[in-house]
């Protein structure tokens, strides 16, 4: 109700100061203005749909205007019988909202790098403290890793999800109120649309309470638009601007203690968009994948076969280049609109986003919602943001009582800042975590069948052979190793900066991936021969 009587004041100014800038008659209080019949049609029409049907009984036929201080006072007259209302519209969307989640398809397993080796573990007897060590805090259970009590777990786990929902929305039009709901029964952390359809008078309309609105408009001509909702209570930032006539907005969600900031893009890419545009927004992409990157929209690019990275026409295979190039993921395996897949979601990093379903649509609109989380990780990804970029990562050492005192800070369960320790602690942390994992990552009980993988000659044969014997391990150790080796692509591709090659990293990472089993010490022709191997991975 404030946000409206403040719209019909902003209202107000503007008529003081465009239509008649040289008349020194008119007030200079915009409560004192006369609500003329075109202001008054303006402030209806960008109402949300709820409030409309009821302001237009206030409509003046015939009548002198009043002033806007008083219309405001009749306004107010109205909010209870509007917010009766609101609560029975409210009613019957959460009965459809039920409904429509009862449909909705699962689109992909949760996908977690690093909760995927989390269990929840029951009570259990008081422990010594020098249990609560490393090497104490990891057990296997009937094949899987799990962290139990590991002084890693601020570190290494998921510990927060943020709850996603995006849509194509055809022109938000009488929507509004429709999303409202949705997104307050939900308790969404972010709303991402596409097609908006806005201009400058839906300023009021478009708000949402408890939520920061960033929205790209489109300029000169009819529909298009995208905009994103994110919950107040976080601290994010819109980047630059960037150029027009990309519809894509950038938002940077800031992170705080043991996280990595998160990069949340929303786009529209229309059916009949220029290479020149694309070309611009693939530089907008460059730019923004050194952080953890969430990508959602509307890319029309039917004739993508998202399954093997293959399109048929030229321009699209020039997009999936630019997702390769950019290491990106796309999730979304539903058609989203009729028999096409036009509604992506891209990630840069393995385990980012998870729980990803699709399924109803917003009111009249003929794109499915799709509905996902971000994975809050922290130590991979603070690793993946600083590593490409620290000189010797993985390979110089750190101060014994640096690491011992930050694991002992993560063993007391303390809050630890994480993203204020310098890069090299943290690749300390993680081999450390990689070093004291039962079995190894790898699995010790399939040393020879990595070993015989990667003998053989051909890339093809070899491939082949490596992915069936790490279909073999658990799937928590798969995950993290997808991770992993993401990570390490990443230090090594950036060799230049980091001065860690592929084999740089193989040397310094590797002994803590893999051993023999029934080994606890290798001599040093075996530790060479899996330094090697590992490099081959």
């Amino acid at each position: 109700m404030g946000r409206g009587i403040q719209y019909l004041r902003e209202l107000a100014m503007w008529e003081m100061v465009y239509y008649d800038p040289d008349n020194t008659q008119l007030p200079t209080d915009p409560d004192e203005v006369q609500c003329t019949q075109p202001m008054w049609r303006k402030f209806v029409w960008s109402a949300p749909s709820s409030y409309a049907s009821s302001l237009a009984v206030m409509d003046w036929k015939g009548e002198e205007a009043p002033m806007v201080d008083e219309v405001a006072c009749r306004f107010r007259q109205y909010e209870e019988s509007l917010s009766s209302s609101l609560v029975s519209a409210v009613e019957k969307l959460s009965q459809k909202l039920q409904q429509l989640k009862e449909n909705m398809s699962c689109s992909s397993p949760v996908r977690t790098s690093i909760s995927a080796i989390r269990m929840t573990v029951g009570d259990e007897e008081p422990r010594d403290s020098k249990d609560t060590r490393v090497i104490d805090g990891l057990e296997t259970m009937e094949g899987q890793v799990v962290i139990r009590a590991s002084p890693l777990k601020q570190a290494m786990e998921s510990v927060a999800k943020l709850k996603c929902i995006y849509t194509n929305t055809c022109s938000m039009g009488k929507k509004q109120q429709e999303l409202e709901a949705i997104v307050q029964l939900e308790n969404y952390d972010i709303v991402a649309i596409t097609e908006t359809w806005w201009d400058d008078s839906h300023n009021w309309a478009a708000a949402v309470d408890g939520y920061k609105l960033f929205r790209r408009d489109r300029q000169g001509r009819r529909g298009g638009g995208v905009a994103l909702y994110v919950k107040e209570c976080f601290d994010c930032l819109e980047p630059n601007g960037g150029d027009g006539r990309v519809e894509c907005l950038w938002v940077r969600i800031r992170e705080k203690a043991n996280k990595a900031d998160i990069m949340v893009g929303v786009c529209y890419r229309p059916p009949n968009q220029d290479e020149e545009v694309d070309k611009i927004f693939y530089k907008q992409l460059e730019v923004s994948r050194s952080l953890a990157l969430v990508l959602v929209g509307d890319f029309n690019l039917p004739d993508v076969c998202w399954k093997y990275n293959t399109a048929e026409r030229k321009q699209s295979r020039r997009f999936v280049k630019c997702v390769e190039d950019n290491f990106l993921t796309q999730l979304v395996s539903e058609r989203t609109r009729e028999g096409d897949l036009l509604d992506l979601l891209f990630v840069n990093r393995e385990g980012l986003v998870g729980d990803v379903t699709v399924g109803g649509c917003l009111g009249h609109s003929d794109h499915k919602m799709t509905e996902f989380s971000i994975l809050r990780e922290d130590l991979l990804a603070l690793l993946a943001e600083h590593g490409p970029s620290t000189e010797g990562i993985f390979r110089l050492a750190v101060k014994e009582h640096v690491s011992r005192e930050l694991r002992e800070a993560l063993d007391s369960g303390a809050e630890v800042h994480l993203e204020s320790q310098p890069a090299h602690v943290l690749a300390v942390l993680l081999k450390d975590f990689l070093r004291k994992i039962p079995s190894k990552l790898l699995g010790a009980e399939l040393y020879d069948e990595w070993m015989s993988a990667l003998q053989k000659t051909s890339r093809q044969e070899k491939l082949a052979a490596l992915r069936e014997v790490a279909g073999k391990l658990p799937q928590a150790n798969l995950l993290l190793l997808k991770s992993l080796l993401s990570l390490l692509q990443r230090i090594s591709r950036n060799a230049a900066s980091s001065r860690m090659t592929a084999g740089n990293l193989a040397i310094c990472v590797g002994p803590n991936l893999l051993s023999p089993p029934e080994e606890q010490t290798l001599p040093l022709d075996a530790l060479v021969q899996v330094t090697g191997q590992v490099r081959r991975v």
